[in-house]
């Protein structure tokens, strides 16, 4: 099983990167 602190992180690293991706994105098409 994945350890919950090494979980956690990604999971975390996944929500903090998923909002500048939208940004990189729509400055982009802008």
């Amino acid at each position: 099983m994945i350890p919950l602190i090494l979980f956690t992180c990604i999971v975390s690293g996944y929500l903090i990167s998923v909002p500048i991706r939208l940004a990189l994105i729509t400055k982009g098409w802008i």
